[in-house]
């Protein structure tokens, strides 16, 4: 006997013998944590309902869970606000007792004719094909309770429903293990690159994994030197030259030209003049967060917030290479080590202190190998990044496409006998 059922999509709004309104299956439930007796703290994720860390309190005090409502193991939670952005999960079953933030809708079944996994992925199927979006009101594109209570659910069997559950678990169980070994991958992939740019630095062979400090000046090339930044840059603080595009430095990205035409809305044009000024080829660094790695070159002349530092390369320097040796672990804690603030969370970096800590220079021709090899490994890691992240996509549609085939009735799967 197959284990599929047909249902006609256009019936589930019309017809109330292929469906039924979502407020005759389930009910909201809503009781307060007072006296915060529940401390078993969840979360709606892309994992579902999952229980956070007992540290993890955002900084709220106990009286703030008090607030908080208390879900039973079998609730439905549904995050129903700014339904038109991806941000996430919206619905999912609550496998334990716990607390849970009041801007969850908690809803528990009042029929024994259906089960909360059927009714989960029936809402996610909703909400793949925008049709929960579609639904909602106001510029946030929001859901409430109510609202939710109209949208109505296919009529089939409990064994039926037992049957599509059990199918759609063990499929999107191995969904979620190809997903982690993808994730997997690609950190690996990014480790290594990371790995290789501080071995081709450093001056070690690839094998060579072990970091080395900067002052073991033994294990590095003989042809090398140790030299204070000092003999290598010189500090430019360049203004009055409003007109120059305004360039950003960031973790991820280095220095890059700021999109948009926000900020110079948004900013008196004196500002501009008063902004430092970076040449094509400069380094950049953010004083506040150099010991993170906001570093980069200049990719054009620029304006750049009086927080950063220009630093100027002299003759015999290859921009590129030091900011990939600024980058690198090592660097970065000698950097820390150097930086000074009120608190270590506001350390800065200032020119005297960065112009005092000593950099490894090659000769001027193995900074320019090293560059090359760098960016040409990079295009290698980018197009395995680019296919990492197509395979995820892929998953993610394969999905939803899943779901939405087994719960409208247009696949067959295994019968279950309860």
């Amino acid at each position: 006997m197959s284990g599929s059922y047909q249902l006609e999509l256009s019936g589930l709004t019309e017809s109330t013998k292929s469906s039924i309104k979502s407020k005759f299956v389930i009910v909201k439930k809503k009781e307060i944590n007072a006296g915060f007796t529940v401390k078993n703290r969840l979360s709606l994720t892309k994992k579902g309902v999952v229980r956070r860390a007992l540290d993890d309190t955002d900084g709220l005090q106990a009286s703030n869970f008090e607030t908080y409502q208390i879900v039973q193991a079998n609730d439905l939670i549904f995050r129903l606000i700014d339904l038109e952005k991806n941000t996430g999960r919206r619905v999912a079953v609550a496998k334990e007792k716990g607390m849970m933030s009041p801007a969850y809708i908690r809803m528990s079944l009042k029929t024994n004719n259906m089960i909360p996994e059927f009714v989960e992925f029936w809402f996610q199927h909703l909400t793949f094909r925008g049709i929960l979006s579609a639904l909602g009101e106001g510029v946030r594109k929001n859901l409430n309770a109510q609202q939710l209570g109209e949208i109505r659910l296919p009529l089939t069997t409990l064994q039926t429903q037992n049957s599509l559950c059990t199918y759609l678990d063990q499929k999107m169980r191995l969904v979620g293990e190809f997903t982690k070994s993808i994730d997997e991958y690609a950190f690996a992939v990014s480790y290594s690159c990371e790995i290789l740019i501080e071995n081709m630095v450093f001056g070690r062979n690839s094998e060579t994994l072990a970091p080395v400090p900067v002052e073991y000046v033994q294990q590095i090339p003989l042809s090398w030197g140790v030299v204070s930044n000092s003999r290598l840059f010189a500090e430019i603080d360049e203004r009055n030259m409003p007109n120059l595009p305004p360039l950003n430095v960031s973790l991820r990205t280095g220095v890059h030209p700021k999109t948009g035409n926000e900020v110079r809305t948004s900013q008196d044009p004196k500002d501009f003049a008063n902004q430092k000024v970076a040449r094509k080829n400069d380094i950049v660094f953010n004083k506040m967060r150099m010991w993170q790695g906001a570093v980069g070159v200049a990719p054009c002349d620029g304006l750049v917030s009086t927080d950063y530092t220009v630093a100027r390369p002299l003759e015999g320097v290859h921009p590129e290479y030091f900011m990939h040796l600024f980058k690198t672990e090592q660097y970065r804690t000698e950097i820390n080590r150097w930086s000074r603030g009120i608190v270590p969370d506001r350390n800065r970096l200032y020119w005297d202190e960065f112009k005092a800590i000593k950099s490894l220079v090659p000769p001027y021709d193995e900074q320019v190998r090293i560059v090359d090899e760098i960016r040409d490994m990079k295009v290698k890691t980018e197009a395995l990044v680019g296919n990492i992240e197509a395979m995820r996509k892929l998953l993610k549609e394969y999905r939803s496409a899943l779901i939405t085939a087994a719960v409208t009735g247009q696949i067959e799967f295994p019968e279950v006998i309860a």
